[in-house]
Parts: C-alpha cells; sequence; structure tokens
C-alpha cells in the first residue's frame, strides 16, 4: 500500500507544472489574436449619419475615457454640448471623434476636420464653439473667425483610445504603424493621412477604423471598418483607397450622404418609402464594392505609380 501510495502522489506532482504552462499576453487577451476576433456581423454596424468632425486635441495618452467630459479644458464639452443643442435644427446628423492631427498634415489642438464637406477649420476656441455649429454646420454660413483650409487626399483614422478601452487600445497602434511603412512605401505621404482617433463605437470589433476620401464621382465618402488586423492594410491602401473596392468582409457601413428634399421621410422616420431608402443607404456592401478606375487614375488624385 505504501509503494502505491508514492506511484500516486509521483503521478499527481507531475502533472501540475505550472511552469509549462504559458503565460497569457495582452496580444493574446486584447490583440488580433484574441479569441472574440470575427465572431460577430459587421453589415450595418454603423449608426446612420452624414457628416464626420475630428477635433484635433491632445495625444491619446492624454484622453479621458470620455474626452467630452474633460474637466480642465472646456472646448471638447462646450462643442459636444454645441452639437447636441443644435440637433433638432438640422436634418443633417453630426458625429464628433477626438484625434491627434493626422501625420503628413500640420495641425494643432482646437482645428477641426470636417467630412464630407472636406474642410479643415482652424484654431476653434472654447468661446467659437457654439457660434461655429449653429453658424456654419445649422445655417450653412461661412467660416470668417479663423483660416479654413480645402483638403485633399484620402484621410484613415484608426481607434487608438485605450482610455476607453483595451482593445482598440492594444490593436490601433499597430495599425497606424503599419499604414506609415505601407504609405512610405508606396511614396503617398502627401496624399494618404493617417492619424488615432477616440471611441468610434463597438470596441469588440478592434481594430477599428474609418476612410475618408473621394470616389471616382468626385463624392465624399467616409467607410468603416472593423476587425482590421496589419495584414489587411496593404489591401486597404491598393483596393479601397486607389480602386475604390470594398473589403465586405470587414466593412461596418459607411456615412450617408446630405438628405435631400425628396429625402426628408428617411431623417423624420416616415413613411415606407423613406425607411426602404435608409435602408438601402446604410447596408448592402453589394451597391458600393467597386467605385474607381485603374491603378494610375486612382481616387482623390492618389495613384500607386511612383512616377
Amino acid at each position: 500500500m505504501a509503494t502505491d501510495q508514492v506511484k500516486a502522489k509521483d503521478v499527481s506532482s507531475s502533472t501540475v507544472d505550472p511552469l509549462s504552462v504559458p503565460e497569457k499576453t495582452e496580444a493574446d487577451e486584447f490583440g488580433f489574436q484574441r479569441p472574440d476576433m470575427y465572431t460577430l456581423n459587421l453589415s450595418n454596424t454603423v449608426e446612420p449619419y452624414h457628416r464626420h468632425m475630428f477635433l484635433v486635441y491632445k495625444k491619446v495618452e492624454n484622453w479621458a475615457s470620455f474626452v467630452e467630459k474633460t474637466e480642465n479644458d472646456s472646448l471638447p464639452a462646450l462643442l459636444a454640448s454645441a452639437l447636441k443643442s443644435h440637433a433638432d435644427k438640422s436634418p443633417i446628423k453630426t458625429r464628433l471623434t477626438f484625434c491627434e492631427g493626422p501625420s503628413g498634415n500640420e495641425s494643432s489642438d482646437g482645428d477641426l476636420y470636417v467630412f464630407p464637406e472636406m474642410l479643415k477649420y482652424k484654431g476653434l476656441t472654447s468661446n467659437d464653439a457654439d457660434k461655429f455649429v449653429e453658424d456654419v454646420l445649422v445655417n450653412g454660413k461661412d467660416w470668417v473667425s479663423g483660416p479654413v483650409e480645402r483638403l485633399e487626399g484620402s484621410y484613415v483614422f484608426v481607434c487608438c483610445h485605450i482610455a476607453r478601452d483595451k482593445r482598440c487600445g492594444t490593436c490601433g497602434p499597430q495599425l497606424i504603424k503599419k499604414f506609415k511603412e505601407e504609405i512610405g512605401s508606396r511614396a503617398l505621404k502627401d496624399q494618404i493621412f493617417v492619424g488615432p482617433c477616440s471611441h468610434l463605437g463597438q470596441h469588440k470589433f478592434a481594430g477599428n477604423l474609418t476612410i475618408f476620401g473621394r470616389n471616382s464621382s468626385g463624392e465624399v465618402t467616409g467607410h468603416w471598418y472593423g476587425y482590421v488586423t496589419p495584414e489587411d492594410v496593404p489591401a486597404m491602401l491598393d483596393q479601397h483607397i486607389i480602386k475604390g473596392e470594398i473589403n465586405k468582409k470587414i466593412w461596418r457601413g459607411q456615412m450617408l450622404p446630405f438628405p435631400t428634399q425628396d429625402s426628408q421621410q428617411v431623417v423624420d422616420g416616415g413613411g415606407e418609402k423613406g425607411k426602404k431608402e435608409e435602408s438601402q443607404a446604410s447596408t448592402g456592401a453589394s451597391d458600393v464594392v467597386k467605385d474607381a478606375g485603374g491603378c494610375c487614375q486612382g481616387l482623390n488624385g492618389v495613384s500607386c505609380c511612383r512616377n
């Protein structure tokens, strides 16, 4: 019996070896190898909206979980509040996101990138926030309180908001690094601009990003992608930005065109026709799968031809 007890002890001790169990890394838990990657359907996970504004505000590491609630600086809060208070005065739904200045495009705190207008308003201050929203966004007036710059090329904003969710905080910087490498290797630094941004919604889809630019008809589009990995980046440049081809596997949806008088029912949410138009506009990747010509005549003036 003593021998049996020794054998049992030996077996027990040999099956529990803590050194043989690999520790989980942040990449395993929050990065591109996490178990929840590709487990959810991405299509139509973008709430309908018509305009996207990106306010340049400090650096990612300085962002609170909710940037618009930053206590020691009133600009993010006032701009978000102004958008909310004027929302019922316009049929155009506007989203506000915070960003660092996109690389390759000189920016400073208070600069505001606005799509689909493709405009950059420079040096917005706390005192300007409400007047800017009412005059420019609601009433369509020109902004005379500061410089305005017209944007050219394509703009990629990648969620890196680590204070909000570690998945985007882990995946986002790696995507930006890969974008910069690929943009540099294609000599497109003056045509494609990329930078980190705050919460885009649905961090479970990290890596999350949006791409803004003109299609072959000259219209400005904004497409959202999720579950993006560094391996997807070369194709996003060559296919989406240069050729206008959508990757349906990781496509989340897109910014809608401005509502017209005929489509007012879409904004009001009334009528079967309005519902049908809204559904067609916000879903159906097959309608937007291809939208440009050949390599050397790409979108936004972007060309993969070096000369």
